[in-house]
């Protein structure tokens, strides 16, 4: 009979089912969760393709110097510049520099002076961005990433350095004047802390050093 069928069905074929519904739930949960953690995991920030000016020559020629509005490390040696982005490949935040590392104060991820991950959650370096120079200024393509060995320079902003050197050396109005070694023929340093990383450095602007640069430094 109709209610004969009805209660075999009750009691064999409907904990069954339920049961195998449970296991599709408990599927579908543990899919989830590891889709989740994946999606964690993957996550990543990259800068928008963009041209950053970063300023005049003559008052980017220190060793270490952050353009902290344009999130640019730039790295001077005597091959050139570089520059080294300092916002997180994970979070997109704007990094800070603590303990001797680039922190990402969002996620706690933390990066080495060349990039390199320290820490996680971030997966990816920081990337080294390709510059150019013109109109006397240095600019960035946060588009076009480049390998850590690069450096920009040209052969008109180096005569311009080697003469503005000789001038300052020449010229007693710039003592007591913050002057970045490479004008004073000191060579790199570039193995020097980062003291000033969260804060801009002294620039030269108002001072004979920059009067000067402005006669010998010229666009091509």
């Amino acid at each position: 009979t109709y209610g004969e069928f009805f209660g075999i069905w009750r009691r064999f074929v409907l904990p069954i089912s339920l049961r195998g519904l449970g296991r599709v739930w408990i599927a579908v949960l543990l899919a989830a969760s590891i889709a989740g953690v994946n999606a964690c995991r993957s996550r990543s920030y990259t800068r928008p393709p963009g041209v950053l000016n970063l300023g005049e020559v003559q008052k980017l020629l220190f060793e270490k110097q952050h353009v902290a509005d344009k999130a640019i490390l730039l790295y001077r040696d005597d091959r050139g510049w570089s520059a080294l982005s300092t916002r997180s490949t994970y979070s997109g935040c704007d990094l800070t520099y603590q303990d001797q590392t680039f922190l990402d104060s969002c996620s706690g991820s933390q990066f080495a002076h060349s990039g390199k991950v320290l820490r996680g959650p971030a997966a990816r370096p920081l990337p080294w961005f390709e510059m150019f120079y013109k109109d006397n200024h240095l600019f960035v393509e946060t588009g076009k990433v480049v390998d850590e060995s690069y450096r920009f320079t040209t052969p008109e902003i180096e005569a311009a350095i080697k003469e503005l050197r000789k001038k300052i050396a020449e010229d007693d109005s710039t003592r007591g004047v913050k002057i970045p070694p490479i004008l004073l023929g000191e060579g790199d340093q570039s193995g020097s802390e980062i003291d000033q990383f969260a804060e801009e450095l002294d620039d030269l602007s108002g001072s004979e050093v920059t009067k000067m640069t402005d006669q010998v430094v010229k666009p091509y």
